[in-house]
């Protein structure tokens, strides 16, 4: 069968949590039909795929709104900004992919006959309108926005909170209608499936979870250094960035109080100016690496000190696998099925986190007896086994027959 996978990146390479995701679920789908990829690039060159895949890149630009506001004069600018959070226009997480290059491209690919359709994101499904209404489209909610959006609302007050609690309506309309536009959506965790369900009141949605490839990242026998903390992560995504400077300016000084040869170790792309001015006597920033395993064989803890974000995060499932001891905030564990204090340590707020990291610092054998723990727990999330969970999904719905159910990954209870 032709399928056509709409991303708002090309994931060749795979360097980042969404485009790992799509370039394993096009792995799978790669085995047994004909793909092509119509996705965004951003002034680079995309890597060669390692499958079969036609790619069709589209270079970004800036909406013309965006550029009014950033680029025109005062006046001009308020305009753009009043149309861009007009109660009916699209929400923020959608409107920067407006592209007039887009929409011809997906039109003309779209004129072929193609037996369905995968929406890679929340923000392809604005390119819902150029696709015939009779394929099948599966739309792949990698981050549940409207969750987040909600989240956002939480943690303001007065006008803030108003602004917030406007946007996270107009994130819900948009998604809303597209899970009911499509005929299958995938959620990368219970978690998230049931919020897809209650939030946009739609039944049609299976899980798919976020996995690792175990046979990639698997357990070494190297030592750890003593006090080497890792984070990992693409540093342009703004909550990774946010993550780090909290870490930095919060939660280190209390661990540096009680292991004073403590090293943060920053791994990930395209750290932002804020990111690598942090570097110093206890903080490393490495920007990219051609190997992430090699900075996890000498971390002895792992630290994900997210404060906002959705999805499951990869960065977690790639340091269990690795058999790493993992210290985690709730937003950084949520929708994995590891258990506090078994397969990592979840703690919220500076005190609790740098004690939870310390104590493991100090403590070699509970290192490796979380490690384990961790790493077993992550086989359930290998890559292999949920990507014939997506063929079986995507199969039925080209043979239009519900998709059998399968044992997955389950919540936590």
């Amino acid at each position: 069968m032709r399928i056509l996978v709409l991303s708002a990146a090309i994931p060749f390479p795979p360097i980042s949590g969404g485009k790992l995701r799509t370039y394993h679920l096009l792995r799978a789908l790669s085995r047994a039909h004909e793909l092509t990829l119509v996705g965004f690039t951003y002034g680079e060159t995309p890597g060669m795929p390692p499958f079969p895949v036609r790619v069709i890149a589209v270079p970004w630009e800036s909406p013309p709104l965006y550029r009014q506001m950033t680029d025109g004069n005062a006046a001009m600018a308020q305009q753009a900004a009043d149309q861009l959070v007009s109660v009916t226009g699209e929400p923020w997480c959608v409107s920067w992919a407006e592209s007039a290059a887009m929409t011809t491209t997906v039109q003309r690919i779209a004129r072929d006959s193609i037996d369905l359709v995968l929406l890679a994101g929340t923000p392809m499904a604005r390119f819902l309108p150029a696709l015939p209404s009779d394929t099948p489209r599966v739309l792949d909610f990698m981050d549940v926005y409207t969750r987040m959006a909600l989240r956002q609302t939480e943690a303001k007050q007065g006008e803030e909170a108003a602004a917030a609690a406007r946007e996270a309506e107009r994130v819900r309309r948009f998604e809303r209608e597209a899970a009911i536009r499509c005929d299958r959506c995938l959620a990368v965790s219970e978690e998230e499936t049931s919020a897809v369900r209650e939030l946009f009141g739609v039944a049609h949605v299976d899980t798919v979870p976020n996995g690792v490839d175990t046979s990639f990242f698997r357990p070494s026998d190297e030592e750890p250094e003593s006090g080497c903390l890792l984070f990992t992560g693409t540093m342009s995504y703004r909550p990774n960035a946010e993550a780090v400077q909290h870490f930095v300016s919060n939660v280190l000084p209390l661990i540096v109080r009680e292991l004073p040869e403590a090293k943060l170790h920053v791994v990930g792309d395209a750290p932002p100016q804020e990111v690598a001015a942090l570097a110093g006597q206890h903080v490393v920033v490495h920007g990219f690496v051609p190997d992430m395993r090699v900075y996890h064989r000498r971390a002895a803890v792992v630290v994900v000190p997210l404060l906002r974000g959705g999805g499951t995060k990869l960065k977690v499932l790639e340091a269990a696998a690795m058999g790493k001891a993992i210290v985690t905030t709730s937003i950084g564990a949520d929708g994995l099925a590891f258990r506090n204090g078994e397969e990592v340590v979840v703690a919220d707020g500076p005190p609790d986190f740098a004690r939870a990291v310390v104590s493991l610092a100090n403590d070699p054998e509970q290192q490796r007896r979380l490690g384990a723990s961790a790493h077993s727990a992550s086989l359930q999330y290998d890559w292999d086994r949920i990507g014939d969970r997506f063929i079986q999904i995507v199969d039925a719905l080209l043979q239009r027959q519900p998709p059998l159910e399968r044992d997955l990954p389950a919540s936590p209870c």
